[in-house]
């Protein structure tokens, strides 16, 4: 199956997380329309969100069937730090997703709404519906409540598979929407400033050449990329003009084919999956 077909077939599992049963029991759907079981939203998600709202924001529509996804991703350096999206399934009401992120990594989700189904029912929905998962670097999820008008609920594993379906997409948009055509003279790669090595391998290439960049910006950018790095020699995303030049000549330099002279730089920045594409 193509990656296309997956995240659609994700999208659509996103779209029906509501196949359970009613929680009253009777195997009826209700049809009150009932305030969502949210919570307080913690001081530290509330700070995350309030610090991303400055940030600059790509935001849009994407539609599958009759269910539609509308978005706001706050990013910075290429990561996402606060995203906001409503789910619409034909005239149903908005479900609203949140996902709040520390250094380009998920660390909460919530989500709150009524609950919607892929072929809007009469009545429509199934109550309201609140998520809130918690999750950790190194353990993975560390928690997650669940309540399907106003009940305790489980959350299912293709609820968990389809979030994740959508931060990977998101991640892609911002990518996309961050890595504009490259110009004329500019190339796209991955650069490595340190003692006794300094490289960059540019995009789609198997060859690594040794660096030189112009007097008027050296400086600048081994200070630059020392600010980025969080260990020595990481390689690091770059866009900049500049050219092949010849054979280096004596010390570590020797070692490579060719030298890279770099004249500017217009991005450095943490490596991300979609960086070269």
């Amino acid at each position: 199956m193509t990656r296309h077909k997956i995240f659609t077939a994700l999208l659509s599992i996103l779209a029906l997380s509501t196949a359970c049963s009613p929680s009253d029991g009777t195997g009826e759907t209700s049809s009150e329309e009932q305030p969502a079981a949210s919570e307080a939203l913690p001081e530290a998600l509330a700070q995350i969100q309030a610090e991303a709202e400055s940030l600059p924001v790509i935001a849009g529509e994407e539609t599958l069937g009759d269910t539609v996804f509308r978005y706001q991703i706050y990013a910075a350096d290429g990561a996402p730090a606060f995203i906001d999206e409503s789910v619409t399934v034909g005239d149903n009401a908005d479900v609203r997703n949140r996902m709040f992120f520390e250094n380009g990594k998920i660390v909460h989700y919530r989500r709150e709404g009524r609950q919607l189904v892929a072929d809007p029912p009469n009545p429509p929905g199934i109550g309201s519906v609140f998520i809130s998962i918690d999750y950790d670097d190194n353990q993975g999820i560390a928690h997650v409540t669940k309540q399907l008008a106003g009940k305790d609920a489980e959350i299912e594993t293709y609820e968990l598979t389809a979030i994740r379906s959508r931060v990977s997409r998101y991640r892609k948009i911002i990518s996309t929407e961050q890595h504009p055509a490259l110009q004329e003279g500019e190339f796209q790669g991955y650069l490595v400033l340190g003692h006794e090595l300094q490289t960059f391998q540019p995009c789609g290439s198997p060859t690594v050449y040794w660096v030189n960049a112009d007097e008027t910006i050296r400086d600048v950018l081994w200070s630059l990329y020392e600010e980025k790095i969080k260990i020595p020699h990481e390689p690091l995303y770059a866009r900049v003009k500049g050219g092949i030049g010849g054979r280096p000549e004596g010390g570590f330099a020797s070692n490579y084919p060719a030298v890279f002279e770099i004249n500017s730089v217009s991005v450095l920045r943490s490596r991300e999956e979609m960086d070269c594409p």
